[in-house]
C-alpha cells in the first residue's frame, strides 16, 4: 500500500494541496513590516525615477527624440 492511499485503496482527499497553496501567504502575511518596508522602498524608487526624468526633460526643452517630457516618463516606468 502506498502512503497517498487509504486502506480501501482510494487516494487520500484530506486537503494537503489546499493547505500547501495557502501557505505562501499565510507566511507573507505574518511578516507584515517587511511588506510594507518593501512597498515603500518600491514607492520611494519610482517617485525618485519620475523625479529624475523630470529634471532631465525639463533641462533639455520640448521634446528628446520624438518623446515629450510626459511620454517618456509614461513609458520608462510602465510596467514590461
Amino acid at each position: 500500500m502506498r502512503v497517498l492511499e487509504s486502506p480501501g485503496g482510494a487516494a487520500r482527499t484530506d486537503g494537503r494541496a489546499y493547505r500547501l497553496l495557502l501557505l505562501v501567504p499565510r507566511t507573507e502575511w505574518a511578516y507584515r513590516p517587511r511588506l510594507a518596508a518593501t512597498a515603500f522602498v518600491i514607492v520611494t524608487q519610482v517617485f525618485l525615477y519620475v523625479l529624475l526624468w523630470r529634471a532631465l526633460y525639463g533641462e533639455s526643452g520640448e521634446r528628446v527624440v520624438g518623446l515629450d517630457m510626459d511620454q517618456a516618463i509614461t513609458y520608462s516606468v510602465r510596467p514590461r
